[in-house]
């Protein structure tokens, strides 16, 4: 039997459920850092016309203070 979008179980998670939230964690990092990008829709429109969710997810964890 072909699974049809139908008959395929529905799960919270979703592939662009996640995304948002991927790319929703690096806005608020981004807002976080010293010159504090506004956490807007604008910004976050920006970051997935231009980053992949992989280089998102990178990007949220890099550290925004100096590492001694």
């Amino acid at each position: 039997m072909i699974e049809t979008e139908s008959t395929l179980p529905t799960t919270s998670y979703t592939p662009h459920k996640m995304n948002d939230e991927i790319y929703g964690k690096w806005v608020a990092h981004l807002a976080y850092l010293g010159m504090g990008y506004p956490a807007k829709e604008e910004l976050l429109e920006i970051l997935c016309g231009n980053f992949t969710p992989l280089e998102a997810e990178v990007a949220s964890v890099i550290p925004t203070k100096d590492i001694k």
